[in-house]
């Protein structure tokens, strides 16, 4: 479909306000012992966000002198948030932050898996990943605000949009990893007998109401990584499986900073490793 990038412009631009009101909100936080260890000391922040949500995360600091680069994570498709993985918690500050709907940050909306791609979908205004994607800018804004990170050394990492749309608006990052699947990407355009979860949420919407397609068409436009890679100026990295590459080609050709493309072994350990090792290689000082 067409689409009207002053559209996405206005609703971005909307969504970074409604953030940068909240810029001066107190920031709670407390130790949580049982995930503190002699390398690094876990701690859970309280974040108010947008929409009179509030909304936790996990946010580790090394032993020792700082400042220390640091790694946002974004959330993944699913439930529940993670303390952050101890390899990175040795040397970087990490921060991973539970978005609405995500367990410990679901007292107002709790999501459902699958159904929350497609939730409110006809109408942008209510559509989860707005809030969500206003969670992660607003945690994205606490990590910078901490003494103990280098903020000159801030990586954003996840999979999907997220990493993206967090970089396009958040230009302090000095890198971004991101990995498919990409949810936002000309999802109905794609849509075949081979398509999972959560992709296959589209087809379900449709075989429901075939009718909702113009106005979730619109919706998911807002989100597509092509709007975003276009605002990026990180060093980024995509990761996909040989069958994306063309895809991730095509987006790693907007971005203004430098960008490469891993293509994945199908092996997890030796993907994940290729991964961290890029991180840490791009966030030394």
């Amino acid at each position: 479909m067409t689409f009207n990038s002053s559209n996405a412009d206005k609703y971005w631009k909307e969504v970074d306000s409604e953030v940068r009101e909240l810029s001066n909100s107190k920031i709670g936080i407390q130790k949580i012992s049982l995930h503190s260890n002699e390398s690094s000391t876990v701690y859970g922040l309280s974040i108010e966000s947008v929409g009179g949500f509030n909304i936790f995360a996990y946010y580790s600091v090394p032993s020792g002198k700082g400042p220390f680069p640091a790694i946002f994570m974004t959330p993944s498709y699913q439930s529940v948030t993670g303390v952050p993985p101890l390899n990175r918690r040795k040397s970087h500050v990490v921060l991973a932050v539970c978005v609405r709907g995500q367990r410990l940050s679901d007292s107002k909306y709790k999501s459902n898996f699958p159904g929350l791609l497609t939730d409110n979908i006809n109408n942008p205004m209510k559509y989860p990943f707005r809030g969500i994607s206003a969670d992660c800018l607003r945690a994205a804004d606490a990590l910078f605000s901490m003494n103990e990170v280098d903020t000159s050394n801030v990586g954003v990492a996840g999979i999907g949009e997220l990493p993206l749309i967090v970089a396009a608006l958040r230009p302090k990052f000095k890198v971004v990893m991101t990995e498919t699947p990409f949810l936002f990407n000309e999802p109905f355009n794609r849509l075949n007998a081979k398509t999972d979860y959560p992709q296959e949420e589209y087809a379900d919407l449709l075989r429901e109401d075939p009718e909702a397609l113009g106005s979730a068409q619109k919706t998911v436009a807002l989100f597509s990584p092509q709007i975003h890679c276009k605002m990026i100026s990180s060093i980024t990295r995509f990761s996909c499986s040989n069958s994306e590459v063309e895809d991730a080609k095509a987006l790693a050709n907007l971005i203004k900073g430098e960008s490469s493309i891993y293509t994945k072994s199908g092996k997890g350990f030796t993907d994940k490793s290729s991964g961290e090792d890029w991180l840490e290689s791009k966030l030394k000082p």
